[in-house]
């Protein structure tokens, strides 16, 4: 193993990644690194290499991701500004766990390779991303290096890193990419769609699973089964529940949804087009990877319409694409952003308890507005 000793070295290799397009420097196997030297144990190695890594990429104004971090890495971070997101989740692998794969062990295929709930509450404290490692969008890739598996939940997978508020990273083979499973995480020119932090664990997944209270049981260790998260436009916020390997059902309270205090005044729920009332929760049935459960929460507003968003998106109401929002008496108005040209369907709670379905083209500056009424 070695590692840089010269500021040079990262000025000229991130000088010339930069020529070449890249926005984004992963630093991986950092922690390898860090255990296999003698240099890093010294009392200033390490800093001095991470210092010079990020002095690098601001000059040329780059980004750096951390990967197979350490908590210490983490927190050093809070002082280089080039360090904006890092690796939550372990190594993807289509086959299973990468250090426990069936029939080794009694944890089925993709049993948590997927989970970020817990690593992302460090992360958002010190206002990093936490980036899920990147995943397949179709079960097929002939030819991939895993002996010819497949990926038996893409849409878990892109459930997940659109909740994350960490980057989206496809690993495709060239033409076996899903277009419309990646769109459902971003609008049509890759801008992603994302809620205003990351989905994390309810603390009611915390307290079960150190047997110290009451919330949903997961069908595994080392996995909270139920993530939750917020969008906030304005002075209104839509929460969105993620429940993925929950091994019997459990009701999800207004309550369980902090640090996402929704306010006053009444919230619908809703999966699809399914809609019901927020007061009393929400009952999740127990559910696996391939038949996750998303719901989200929506504030009904003074004059008796909810605003719901894009169905077809993992965040149907998502700060890159909702603007703003305001209302009247009788009508509501919602102003978007997204590409020019891009055809936006949104969908709205009308105050006698009906679906009202609106579609949007929006401008050559990729601006538009709705109003129903």
């Amino acid at each position: 193993m070695a590692l840089p000793l010269e500021q040079r070295f990262w000025d000229d290799l991130l000088r010339n990644a930069s020529d070449w397009g890249m926005v984004v420097y992963e630093q991986d196997w950092l922690y390898t690194e860090f255990l296999g030297l003698n240099a890093t144990q010294t009392a200033t190695g390490a800093r001095k290499w991470l210092t010079q890594m990020s002095t690098a990429a601001a000059r040329v104004g780059v980004t750096i991701q951390y990967c197979m971090e350490m908590a210490r890495f983490v927190l050093q971070s809070s002082t280089l500004a080039s360090v904006t997101q890092i690796r939550a989740s372990d190594d993807y692998n289509p086959a299973g766990d990468s250090n426990c794969t069936p029939p080794a062990c009694n944890l089925p295929v993709q049993s948590n390779t997927y989970y970020i709930g817990t690593t992302s509450l460090l992360a958002w404290a010190l206002d990093l991303a936490p980036s899920k490692d990147s995943f397949w969008s179709t079960s097929a890739q002939p030819g991939n290096p895993y002996g010819g598996v497949a990926e038996r939940y893409p849409a878990m997978q892109a459930a997940v890193a659109a909740l994350s508020r960490g980057p989206v990273q496809v690993s495709d083979g060239v033409g076996y990419s899903d277009r419309e499973l990646i769109l459902r995480t971003c609008d049509e020119a890759g801008r992603l769609l994302q809620p205003s932090r990351p989905a994390t664990a309810l603390d009611a997944a915390f307290h079960r699973s150190a047997g110290v209270g009451d919330g949903p049981l997961a069908k595994y260790a080392n996995v909270l089964p139920i993530t939750a998260t917020h969008t906030a436009i304005g002075d209104w916020k839509w929460a969105h529940i993620l429940a993925i390997n929950l091994a019997e059902p459990f009701t999800v309270l207004p309550t369980h949804l902090r640090p996402t205090d929704l306010g006053a005044g009444e919230h619908v729920v809703y999966e699809g087009t399914r809609v019901s009332d927020f007061a009393r929760g929400v009952t999740i049935p127990a559910c696996g990877a391939g038949d996750f459960r998303l719901y989200h929460v929506a504030p009904r507003l003074a004059n008796g319409w909810a605003y719901l968003g894009e169905l077809s998106k993992f965040v149907p109401v998502a700060e890159a694409r909702t603007r703003s929002l305001r209302f009247d008496v009788s009508s509501v108005a919602v102003a978007l952003a997204g590409a020019a040209g891009e055809v936006v369907d949104l969908t709205f709670l009308a105050p006698n308890g009906t679906l009202v379905s609106a579609e949007c083209v929006l401008s050559a500056a990729g601006l538009g507005e709705v109003i129903v009424g």
